[in-house]
Order: C-alpha cells, then sequence, then structure tokens
C-alpha cells in the first residue's frame, strides 16, 4: 500500500501567494493555476476552485471571483491601506493583469442594478400599502357609520 498521506499547503504561504497577485488587476485563474503548481500549493490536475485550503485562505481575503468572455478571473478587493495585507512568505513573481482590467466595470453594474431593483420594488410597496390603507380607511369609516359587519367584508365581485 502507497503512502496516503497529503501535505497541505501552509496557508501563511497561501496568504503570501494570493496576496502577491496585483492589487489593482484582475489574475486569469488558468495564470494562477499554474503559478499555484509551480509554487508547490496546487496539486497537478487540481483545479485551484477544487482546493479547500486555497479556497479558504481567498474566502478570507474577501478574493472576488467572477467570470468575463468566458474566462474565470479572481481580484483581491481593492483596500484603503494595501498595507492592510501582510506577506509573510516569499512570494512568486506577480501575473500581470489585463489592462485595463474588466472587474471593476461589471461589479459595479451588478451592484447598480441590484440597487435600482431594491429601490424601485420599496417604492412599490410604499404606494401598494397607501393604496390599502385608503381603502380600510374607507371600509372602517362606512362600518362605523352603519355598524352592518357586512361593511366590513365587503363581498367579491
Amino acid at each position: 500500500m502507497g503512502d496516503t498521506t497529503k501535505t497541505k499547503p501552509d496557508r501563511a504561504a497561501i496568504r503570501a501567494f494570493l496576496c502577491a497577485a496585483p492589487a489593482d488587476g484582475a489574475v486569469a485563474v488558468r495564470d494562477l493555476e499554474s503559478q499555484a503548481r509551480a509554487a508547490g500549493l496546487l496539486a497537478e490536475g487540481l483545479p485551484i476552485s477544487q482546493s479547500r485550503p486555497i479556497r479558504r485562505v481567498a474566502d478570507k481575503l474577501h478574493t472576488l471571483r467572477f467570470r468575463e468572455d468566458d474566462k474565470w478571473w479572481w481580484r483581491l478587493p481593492m483596500t484603503s491601506s494595501q498595507d492592510a495585507v501582510k506577506v509573510t512568505a516569499p512570494a512568486p513573481d506577480p501575473v500581470p493583469a489585463p489592462d485595463p482590467s474588466p472587474a471593476p466595470s461589471v461589479q459595479d453594474d451588478i451592484v447598480a442594478a441590484r440597487r435600482r431593483f431594491m429601490e424601485e420594488s420599496i417604492r412599490g410597496f410604499e404606494e401598494m400599502n397607501r393604496k390599502v390603507y385608503q381603502e380600510a380607511k374607507v371600509t372602517v369609516d362606512r362600518y362605523l357609520q352603519t355598524g352592518d359587519l357586512a361593511d366590513l367584508f365587503p363581498a367579491e365581485h
């Protein structure tokens, strides 16, 4: 029987590897995978998205993952101070980012569309609530004047 123990890459080394990616741009996943393999952080044939240690560190770093032009990209979020990300191990040469980076505009468009949808939904609910309130007020006023329960529960036509 062969040795079945697997050596997990050091989280500090993974963190240093991911932090070495350009802070202002996206990195193609294929390039990231080949560099991770060269650094001994990713097994041959294993997609980076299937490496649990790399995924966990990427999640803690709030790495953005997105698809554009039929390619997957990873990008560390921009911080007000890039010094906030500490590199504790030697990092491989950074992968050059595509110029210009497509990530911010795509992400901004998605966020803006979601915001517009929520604002329009809220306005629609507010208008609906005003109408329901007015109808209920008229119904209750009619009941108070007549005392007839049928005025509270009008039959649907």
